[in-house]
């Protein structure tokens, strides 16, 4: 197909096909020369052009409208393609592109790529805010059907993370019954082998799928088994007859490329991992849900660290502080906790430094609902209102406060109105310019966002 090919909508609006920006099971998006209200806009065109694929996509577009996507980061379908095509005009963000160029690196000089592409922290993030969008369909009984690398787009710049996804025409409800929906190598083994139709655990898989692929640069299935044998082997490994690439009890599909994913898995996404390609490939039931996935990569994010010497990002272990990616050593990072403030508590020192010995130990506090935040000396902690809502945004929200700890004090920069409580003197005061705080005393300062008299989330250094 052309580049200056011209297609029609119902209504008799002309638009001329610009690039292709992906391909799937189902057939072609490519971006528009043409824009409408400063709006980017993408069209899908399917590969089949009869009447009766045209008239499910009718029942498709109309059903998608009845959805409620409202604030999903979604393309949604804006006419319907005139006959002899099938397909559709989406919106498209602008600054976007396939998340597959987060897959394929250069051949030579793959970690430059991948600290060049964002490194551990942005890939992280990302996938926390696919994660979160799955989380918000799953929530209102939607299931996105074919989630792959051609129908996930992220931002292009290096200093965004936005994700937006396309292929609306895929979504359904929890209702829709069997329908077997995928693009080959991201499908889950139900779905494959036509056994169950399309879920929220099967969007789970596709997930991780594509989660451990933007991490390590290599399929969970595509081992050095698989790549160097019959055609026939990828067929079996994405219909689940074949061990995943770290299935730790049968060696047989090990993969030698890729990001060494001790490099770029914490423990807790490891597990969840596992547990979705072992117990999981063929059985449903016993893959996390997507929930999981978006606790574990929050915890993940926030226990980055970022070496000073090269700029990665890598994960903090309890028992050496060593950067994954160029093996310099650093000093113990600094923690900053985030606790559950319930007014009328008698709050202590002794009392919130025992939530920290809890910490140290591991163990998370279910009464004050733990998260840590940390950082090594000089590097900046930002709290965003996600992280301290108890009713909490799909992503990340306004940029609240950045904590800084320096080698005798505290920089805060607030972005809003806080109030900073002294732990040894029990003394409240207004925070709302760059204040410097002593770091002498460990769990001497609680940051809250709201009265002392609400129930709310607020910061101990």
């Amino acid at each position: 197909m052309g580049m200056k090919t011209q297609i029609i909508t119902e209504k008799g609006h002309v638009f001329t096909l610009k690039k292709k920006l992906g391909e799937g099971g189902q057939g072609r998006v490519f971006s528009l020369k043409e824009n409408v209200q400063g709006k980017v806009l993408a069209a899908k065109i399917f590969r089949t052009h009869n009447f009766q694929d045209r008239d499910r996509l009718c029942n498709r577009f109309a059903a998608v409208k009845r959805m409620d996507l409202s604030g999903i980061p979604l393309a949604r379908p804006l006419e319907l393609l005139a006959p002899p095509r099938t397909g559709y005009i989406m919106e498209l963000a602008t600054g976007m592109a396939s998340i597959h160029s987060l897959l394929t690196p250069h051949k030579e000089l793959v970690a430059q790529w991948f600290l060049d592409t964002g490194g551990l922290q942005r890939r992280i993030r990302i996938l926390m805010r696919l994660a979160r969008t799955l989380a918000e369909l799953h929530s209102r009984g939607i299931i996105y059907g074919d989630l792959s690398a051609q129908n996930v787009f992220v931002s292009e710049s290096m200093e965004h993370q936005e994700v937006f996804l396309i292929d609306l025409d895929n979504l359904r409800t929890q209702t829709s019954g069997h329908e077997y929906i995928f693009t080959p190598g991201y499908g889950a083994p139900e779905v494959v082998n036509r056994q169950a139709g399309i879920s929220s655990l099967s969007d789970v898989y596709s997930f991780a799928v594509l989660a451990f692929q933007v991490l390590s640069l290599v399929h969970p299935f595509l081992g050095d088994m698989v790549s160097d044998g019959e055609p026939e082997l990828e067929e079996e490994a994405f219909e689940g007859k074949l061990p995943w690439i770290e299935d730790e009890s049968d060696l047989r599909n090990s993969c030698s490329t890729g990001v060494p994913r001790n490099m770029v898995l914490s423990p807790k996404m490891k597990r969840l991992f596992s547990q979705t390609f072992e117990g999981g490939r063929m059985d449903r039931k016993q893959r996390p849900g997507m929930n999981q996935w978006v606790e574990t990569l929050e915890g993940a994010y926030r226990g980055l660290l970022q070496c000073p010497e090269c700029r990665s990002t890598f994960f903090f272990n309890v028992h050496e502080v060593t950067c994954a990616f160029c093996g310099e050593s650093h000093k113990k990072p600094v923690s900053i906790y985030v606790v559950a403030w319930e007014p009328g508590d008698e709050w202590s020192l002794e009392q919130l430094e025992g939530v920290q010995r809890a910490i140290q130990r591991g163990r998370e506090d279910k009464r004050f609902r733990i998260a840590t935040f940390l950082a090594l000396e000089g590097q900046a902690m930002d709290v965003y209102e996600n992280d301290l809502l108890l009713s909490r945004p799909l992503y990340e929200g306004k940029l609240l406060i950045q904590c800084i700890p320096q080698k005798a004090e505290w920089s805060l920069e607030p972005e809003i109105h806080w109030l900073l409580t002294d732990m040894l003197s029990m003394k409240t005061k207004s925070l709302s310019v760059t204040t410097k705080l002593p770091r002498k005393n460990r769990g001497q300062w609680l940051l809250h966002f709201k009265p002392l008299s609400e129930p709310q989330r607020a910061i101990l250094l």
